[in-house]
């Protein structure tokens, strides 16, 4: 419940900066971004059954026939870029 709300404030801070400064191509791209980690992080593991099949992490995996446990790898990247996003939008 507590990453929840972090994330969402975080979310939240990242797409008013974006309003403020950016124009609406930027704010759009912004939300986007955010809606697509949001899924990485919350439905991680929607990412490992139905996304992670179809590309070149399913070969190389070393759980390659068990995508299951990659879910917790998902959510984390997800924060990563988050994270990396929040950076960009202030400081870039």
């Amino acid at each position: 419940m507590t990453s929840s709300i972090v994330f969402a404030g975080i979310s939240i801070l990242i797409v008013a900066r974006l309003l403020a400064v950016r124009d609406i191509e930027a704010v759009i791209a912004g939300s986007v971004s955010v809606v697509v980690l949001g899924s990485m992080v919350w439905f991680s593991e929607f990412w490992t059954d139905y996304v992670l099949p179809f590309g070149f992490w399913e070969s190389k995996a070393s759980d390659h026939g068990n995508p299951r446990q990659s879910g917790p790898a998902i959510a984390m990247i997800g924060w990563a870029l988050l994270l990396v996003l929040g950076y960009i939008t202030y400081f870039g």
